[in-house]
């Protein structure tokens, strides 16, 4: 049995493993995928305070090493369940089955892929939702973007980088992102911002996109359309918990305890504010202390 098992391997998750780690306890993380989240997908990273400029994934390689370097288990297993039996936590994955004192929920959220069935259809053949990813097969060609945070101004500037031609399609007439972001990208010259722009329809030529409609009315030629509308937190393995809000966020203490004693939970995850790479650090700290009073305290009794 492990003293607390951490679920998901983000900053939230490998900076509370390390705390968790120095506190003495005895630390299991669990990852269904690539370790550091959405940071990999992250063109440029300039406000980790410490870490200069660099790319998402040069972050994330400096964070997995300083895990390797204090002999931290992790795994690359999915988790199905989670049962809480009062002093003990079980979860099972898809390869077995782990018991713990105390868990920290930090899984993180992924990208909302709308629920337009063309969008679906067209995943792929034009539709994508990562510009680190695929911006090289867009090279000299002519694309777009729906939104208007960070996210995809961040996204938009790397590929503009790639493309002959972007446009930006932001639904109101307000720009939610950092003015440093809008700033650069006002200076390149071929992103074209438009503003009170709805992506109304997508128009696909030989099974792939090859237009978009704005406002059900005007039409745009595009080889492909980059989608930044948002995120959803990946909450499926515990619903039968009921510690989230009705959007599905956790709720949660200033100690990072949810309603559960002995389940906790950080990042990107929980109700909050801001969603930073330094808060959902920040978080896992405070989580993984907290999980080391309740072990203390558990194992009093």
């Amino acid at each position: 049995m492990y003293d607390v098992i951490i679920i998901g391997m983000g900053p939230a998750g490998m900076n509370a493993a390390l705390y968790a780690k120095r506190s003495g306890l005895n630390v299991l993380i669990l990852e269904k995928s690539l370790p550091g989240g959405l940071i990999n997908i992250t063109n440029k990273v300039e406000n980790y305070l410490g870490n200069g400029i660099s790319t998402g994934r040069e972050l994330v390689e400096k964070m997995l090493e300083h895990i390797k370097n204090f002999d931290i288990e992790f795994k690359r297993e999915s988790v199905n369940e989670i049962t809480d039996e009062n002093k003990v936590k079980i979860v099972r994955t898809n390869k077995g089955e782990y018991k713990a004192k105390a868990l920290i929920l930090a899984s993180g959220r992924v990208p909302k892929k709308g629920d337009n069935e063309k969008i679906t259809k067209l995943e792929g053949r034009g539709i994508s939702y990562c510009a680190v990813c695929d911006a090289p097969f867009y090279k000299d060609k002519v694309v777009g973007i729906i939104g208007g945070g960070n996210s995809a101004f961040d996204e938009g500037l790397y590929l503009s980088d790639f493309a002959k031609k972007l446009y930006m399609f932001i639904r109101s007439d307000e720009i939610k992102a950092d003015e440093i972001f809008v700033n650069k990208a006002k200076k390149k010259e071929n992103i074209e911002i438009l503003l009170n722009s709805n992506v109304t329809d997508l128009i696909e030529k030989d099974g792939k996109l090859s237009a978009v409609e704005i406002n059900g009315k005007e039409k745009i030629d595009v080889d492909g359309l980059f989608l930044y509308i948002g995120y959803s937190p990946s909450t499926n393995y515990f619903k039968d918990l009921n510690i989230t809000d009705e959007t599905g966020y956790i709720i949660v203490n200033e100690k990072m305890e949810t309603s559960i004693p002995g389940i906790f939970a950080a990042g990107d995850i929980i109700k909050k504010g801001v969603y930073q790479i330094i808060t959902a650090a920040s978080d896992g700290s405070i989580a993984a202390l907290s999980a080391k009073k309740y072990i203390k305290n558990l194992d009093k009794n």
